[in-house]
């Protein structure tokens, strides 16, 4: 079940307990509306791994289990970076790509040729091509964030 809570998507965690118990608690609780319920609405912020701990009766063991709830966050790449060693954007970097755990990143020359691939997406394009700086010019990218939603294709404009 997903809801608006503020400004970040929420959703239940469904719990359950069986048997007899002395009471159960999740952690972490932050971001959490409900925290008493088995089914808390959550919203985390990143990329969370909820626990349920059941303590048990009579001096039997408390029983845990767990549940992550993965965020993924908007994509909005650049669309120029100027890789010249100034330390300011030499990198063609995607914020929120790195959420995607099975994200594809394709860049190609004019020409169709690819000049930088990355499977999964865990860093940015320096502007090389087999260890060799690619000319100023325009660039194409397509990013497949690997969660059955479309492709993402845009320009790049690399600046010397």
């Amino acid at each position: 079940m997903y809801s608006k809570w503020g400004a970040f998507n929420s959703t239940s965690l469904i719990g359950s307990i069986t048997g007899q118990n002395n009471g159960f608690n999740w952690s972490p609780t932050t971001n959490m509306l409900q925290q008493n319920s088995l089914t808390p609405l959550v919203s985390p912020l990143n990329t969370t791994t909820y626990t349920l701990s059941a303590n048990g009766l009579n001096g039997c063991a408390i029983t845990m289990d767990t549940v992550q709830v993965r965020v993924f966050i908007s994509i909005a790449p650049p669309n120029s970076f100027s890789p010249n060693g100034d330390g300011i954007h030499d990198s063609w970097l995607v914020p929120g790509l790195e959420t995607y755990p099975f994200s594809e990143l394709s860049i190609f020359n004019r020409a169709g040729q690819i000049m930088f691939q990355a499977k999964p997406y865990a860093d940015g394009w320096d502007g090389k091509y087999k260890g060799k700086e690619v000319p100023s010019g325009v660039y194409y990218y397509i990013i497949n964030r690997g969660n059955g939603e479309g492709l993402l294709s845009g320009s790049i404009y690399l600046i010397r």
